[in-house]
């Protein structure tokens, strides 16, 4: 497996569980040749 793919495993659930202290969701989107990442506050 490529470095870039066992690096980045463990940083998904980090992700998370900022996502749940922001109390927000996490949305991740990857395409062949761009990525996006954002937190998204759920309604009040």
């Amino acid at each position: 497996m490529p470095e870039e793919h066992r690096s980045a495993r463990p940083v998904l659930p980090l992700l998370r569980r900022l996502a749940g202290a922001l109390d927000a969701q996490l949305d991740l989107s990857i395409d062949s040749d761009e990525m996006s990442l954002s937190f998204v506050p759920h309604a009040a």
